[in-house]
């Protein structure tokens, strides 16, 4: 196996340097490279379909030991990911607006010119309030920052909602009258909050292998996305709410697992959610 650990080692620091290389484009980002975000978003789609791939890998294939050696890297690559989905895709919307502009300032003032938007991969939303302020935050960080106009932002809104919220109505047509109606309806911060409390409360009753690494990382992931929704709402975990928690997931994990983590532990010492 100490083969296939190498083998996967490589493909993953290969993954690291174009993903560093992704992002010092961003951050480095001057409007002469507009002319390459549209390869930049291709190469990143790639680069994160061999991602997930080498991910499979590694979760089905290693020992929890060597498993070890992948796990703070994996988390890292996921958040490193996710920022630079949002930055490119509201950069290539950005530029493709601006041309499209450019190119409608030499048709004729009488005749309104018409074009099509340009296609984003953006979040979906299906009136399950649990995910609303996730939806919300993605949404917003693509769109609202690219200079679009009312009636553009209106048509990916719409093209976003499915489910009931797609059904949701307004008195004016408008992209601000729309968000504001979407708002009121989904926005209960405590029905919320609650939901994503009695998602982790109910985590004692779900089955978990120890032995599978891809089940203890949907363990991982799901207290993460729950946890990740409350920091939107400002609900910050703290020590008391770190020991809870860690309590609740002790009790869905198997007793070799829950062995190895104590072994990590000093008498002394009071458990953290992010060593845990």
């Amino acid at each position: 196996m100490a083969k296939g650990v190498k083998i996967l080692e490589r493909k993953f620091c290969d993954i690291e340097k174009q993903l560093s290389a992704l992002i010092a484009f961003v951050d480095t980002f001057v409007e002469d490279d507009k002319e390459v975000l549209s390869f930049k978003l291709s190469q990143f789609d790639r680069l994160n379909a061999k991602y997930e791939s080498v991910k499979e890998e590694i979760f089905t294939s290693l020992s929890d030991l060597e498993f070890n050696n992948f796990d703070g890297k994996i988390t890292t690559c996921n958040e490193h990911i996710e920022k630079l989905e949002v930055r490119l895709k509201s950069l290539n919307l950005k530029y493709s607006k601006n041309n499209n502009e450019t190119g409608s300032n030499a048709v004729s003032n009488v005749v309104k010119p018409c074009f099509r938007l340009p296609e984003l991969s953006l979040p979906q939303f299906n009136g399950d309030i649990e995910t609303w302020f996730i939806f919300k935050e993605q949404f917003k960080e693509i769109i609202e920052n690219c200079g679009l106009n009312d009636k553009q932002k209106l048509q990916y809104l719409q093209s976003c909602l499915i489910g009931i919220a797609k059904h949701v109505q307004t008195v004016d047509d408008t992209y601000d009258s729309l968000f504001l109606a979407l708002e009121q309806r989904f926005e209960n911060k405590r029905l919320i909050i609650n939901k994503h409390i009695n998602a982790l409360l109910m985590l004692k009753y779900e089955k978990f292998r120890g032995d599978s690494n891809v089940e203890l990382r949907n363990l991982v992931d799901t207290c993460t996305k729950h946890l990740r929704a409350l920091k939107l709402l400002n609900i910050e975990h703290n020590t008391f709410s770190e020991l809870l928690l860690i309590q609740l997931v002790m009790q869905v994990l198997d007793t070799e697992t829950k062995r190895l983590f104590e072994m990590t532990l000093e008498s002394t010492d009071i458990p953290k959610w992010d060593d845990f």
